[in-house]
């Protein structure tokens, strides 16, 4: 990816970490969390705006805590104009 520059970027942060699927090994999933991780972190270098923000879900933030969603959005479109 390339970098966004000083774009504004808020991170929604899920705080819970999910069960693996029914019959998923756990060895595989424990990778999977390791290189989601990871991912995340290369991500978060992308843009020098950019604000870590915690939320106390899993992993479908929209739909746990809405409310965090609308407000990150405001604030992101708040700092463009």
């Amino acid at each position: 990816p390339r970098s966004l520059g000083s774009l504004p970027v808020i991170s929604l942060e899920a705080q819970y970490t999910p069960d693996p699927p029914p019959g998923y090994p756990l060895r595989q999933w424990n990778q999977y969390l390791h290189g989601w991780g990871t991912a995340q972190a290369e991500l978060s270098r992308l843009s020098t705006c950019l604000r870590r923000v915690p939320v106390q879900t899993a992993h479908a933030v929209m739909f746990e805590d809405p409310d965090s969603v609308i407000q990150a959005v405001r604030e992101v479109l708040d700092l463009l104009a």
